[in-house]
């Protein structure tokens, strides 16, 4: 009988070194499919579900249900109730062909959902994937260079952690790029200055790099900045996304403070991104939110980041064709609009 997993939690890296595993585990025949939750998509996921395939016996089905998807949801039902009714339509009798894999960047799910992952069978497992503490992630990065040979001091690893995100597959991409570049020049002690030179010379534009043009309101840096990371790899985008609405998360949250009467430097101290500590503390982030915060305010930020979560998996669903044109729109109605969508033909171009 197929399995069926439920995957939990905000750690992407350990929770796709899973998936890769299981898909690895059933061979090179597999038929595979990759759903994310957009407009009228539920049709071909219960078509996958339930009909059989004329090309293998065997199908992989994973549904990787994105944060923005969740935070527009009804909680404590964390799946809106058509995914949901689905998922529990399927799991009630599942197919023994599938594989099928639902991931989830919460700790928890519909009781209805989570009610089959409880019931003892070994046909349903579920794995909670939390990130690493931050007490534990100096000694991560320490373990991880120590295994290249490579020695680092606490200043460098200091400012790693300042540029990766709390997730360790970006931890790891990061250090594995760096180990590289580091042993190609004969280096086999890093200082904090080494890494700084390494940004330097290998920066490239991406989500962050983009916010800060936005923050800044300047349209032309910004439909620029989007061009060069289009032009490295349009695979970026999601991360791109992710940036910006983790960006215009801490935004939000300091500007409810300013507009509250809170001092602008201790709301950069208290900022917050879902309920963890963000604070804006490097110079070049002080300098990008003392922008931002002069041309936006906490409404804009709210409509701004309810538009990205609606365009990021818009963009998931749809293909390559005039993505250039749609992420330009989507920038031009971010900077000029405030996160409010203009007609296609208030937009230069269109």
């Amino acid at each position: 009988m197929g399995k069926n997993y439920l995957l939990l939690g905000p750690e992407t890296g350990e929770k796709n070194e899973l998936v890769d595993k299981i898909k690895a585990g059933l061979g090179t025949e597999v038929e595979q499919y990759k759903f994310y939750p957009y407009d009228d998509f539920a049709d071909e996921l219960a078509e996958a579900l339930c009909n059989g395939s004329l090309f293998s016996t065997s199908r992989f089905i994973w549904l990787d249900i994105p944060a923005e998807y969740t935070e527009n949801a009804i909680r404590p039902n964390f799946v809106k109730k058509d995914l949901s009714k689905l998922i529990c339509t399927y799991l009630s009798a599942p197919d023994s062909d599938v594989t099928f894999v639902i991931s989830i960047v919460e700790t928890s799910i519909n009781n209805e959902i989570n009610s089959f992952f409880t019931s003892n069978s070994p046909d349903f497992i579920s794995q909670i994937f939390w990130e690493m503490k931050d007490t534990e992630k100096p000694g991560w990065v320490r373990n991880f260079f120590s295994k290249h040979k490579i020695r680092i001091e606490s200043e460098a690893v200091s400012l790693i952690l300042l540029l990766v995100d709390n997730d360790t597959k970006e931890l790891k991409t990061i250090c594995s790029q760096l180990a590289i570049f580091f042993q190609r020049k004969g280096l086999n002690r890093i200082t904090e200055e080494d890494i700084d030179t390494y940004i330097t010379h290998t920066r490239q534009e991406n989500g962050y790099s983009l916010f800060s043009y936005i923050a800044k309101g300047d349209l032309e840096s910004s439909l620029k900045c989007a061009d060069s990371i289009l032009s490295t790899s349009r695979d970026q985008l999601v991360s791109v996304f992710a940036a910006l609405v983790w960006s215009f998360r801490r935004l939000h949250s300091v500007l409810l403070q300013t507009e509250s009467g809170t001092d602008q430097y201790q709301a950069f101290q208290n900022a917050m991104v879902l309920d963890k500590k963000s604070r804006v503390a490097k110079p070049n982030d002080i300098t990008t939110y003392k922008q931002a915060c002069h041309n936006y305010e906490s409404a804009d930020t709210e409509q701004i980041i309810s538009t990205l979560a609606q365009q990021e998996i818009a963009f998931r669903a749809g293909g390559t064709e005039l993505q250039r044109t749609r992420l330009h729109k989507l920038i031009y109605d971010i900077v000029i609009n405030k996160g409010r969508t203009s007609q296609p033909l208030d937009f230069p171009g269109f």
